[in-house]
């Protein structure tokens, strides 16, 4: 009502929707719509005047309220107006457009429609609806040539694709429904793509995944260890273990300080390169049986039983004899020790 971007007429369309779902009577749908006017419309309607059929005369509330009266027979006395009819007929007379303004104004909407910054499907829809416009109110007419002439001239499109609109119809512009319809299916692709699956399932799952699966899941607790518990109670000084000579010569077994070697004495001569080697190959992959301490900052513990060579994850590691230069033992149990009780 007086403003420009807020006409009487989106008012009233706006208000004739309200009025089909609110659940006022007709003596309240009055007063509720004079409720939400501002500045001098809101005076206008609070002041106008309703007589009724017996002379009463109604103002203010009184005449917003008013439900309305019938014409009696043969339409005497004749009908009264509602406050809510009263309320429209006031603002109409004060804002409302002359109905050949308004004519003349739907007419000059449609022939200024021109693309400028809205994109190819925006245009083809307010192509179609200002025209049904201009001809409903004014009765403009146009047949599909010129329609055709003046949608394909101000939709700019490149040459190039005009001229493939127009081979795909044989250059009949009478053919208005299907240049439109191939003008709308480019105008979706550019405008409205597809939306891909891939790219919404892979959202979903990426937040469903920090909820469902919490990150304690991926890692075992503290019991998944238990049954390797066996493995690491061993002391690092612990010389309780088997292993498999390297050369192939035999098992050789060491308990706790006594040794017994099967294929090579301690009084032999040192070994030469080649067994060095094997010892060294045997120390490096022998099989390791340790689990414990990944993740949880334990120190791991445990023995490799590897071929030929012996080795622990994380015990001392044996330099061999200083006295006989056997790598088979420590100095400590060495049977030529001559500080060694018995021999």
């Amino acid at each position: 009502m007086g403003l420009a971007h807020y006409p009487l007429k989106r008012f009233l369309d706006l208000l004739r929707l309200w009025y089909r779902l609110t659940d006022f009577d007709n003596t309240q749908v009055g007063p509720a719509v004079a409720g939400r006017l501002q500045g001098r419309p809101f005076t206008l309607v609070t002041e106008m005047t309703i007589r009724k059929q017996d002379g009463t005369e109604l103002t203010g509330d009184a005449a917003l309220a008013h439900p309305g009266e019938e014409a009696g027979v043969g339409g005497v006395p004749p009908a009264t107006q509602s406050g809510l009819q009263s309320l429209i007929r006031t603002l109409q007379n004060k804002y409302g457009t002359e109905s050949q303004d308004q004519q003349a104004q739907d007419i000059d909407d449609f022939f200024d429609l021109r693309r400028g910054r809205h994109s190819l499907l925006e245009h083809l829809i307010e192509f179609d609806h200002r025209y049904d416009h201009a001809r409903t109110s004014s009765g403009l007419t146009i047949n599909n040539i010129g329609l055709a002439h003046m949608l394909l001239k101000h939709c700019m499109v490149d040459h190039q694709t005009k001229a493939h609109v127009r081979l795909l119809v044989n250059n009949d512009l009478n053919r208005l429904d299907d240049i439109k319809g191939h003008l709308q299916r480019l105008a979706k692709t550019a405008s409205a793509p597809g939306i891909s699956s891939n790219t919404t399932y892979a959202g979903d799952w990426t937040d469903e995944a920090a909820e469902e699966w919490p990150e304690e899941t991926w890692w075992p607790d503290d019991s998944t260890w238990d049954e390797y518990e066996e493995w690491s109670e061993h002391d690092d000084d612990d010389e309780s273990w088997e292993w498999a000579s390297a050369a192939g010569d035999g098992a050789v077994t060491s308990q706790a300080g006594s040794e017994s070697h099967q294929g090579h004495d301690a009084e032999d001569e040192p070994w030469d390169d080649a067994q060095e080697a094997a010892y060294g190959k045997g120390k490096r992959k022998g099989k390791r049986r340790f689990s414990k301490g990944k993740s949880k900052g334990y120190k791991a513990k445990g023995k490799s039983h590897g071929k030929g060579g012996k080795g622990k994850g994380a015990g001392k590691s044996t330099d061999g004899c200083s006295n006989c230069g056997s790598p088979w033992h420590h100095a400590s149990n060495c049977p030529n020790s001559t500080n060694k009780k018995g021999k």
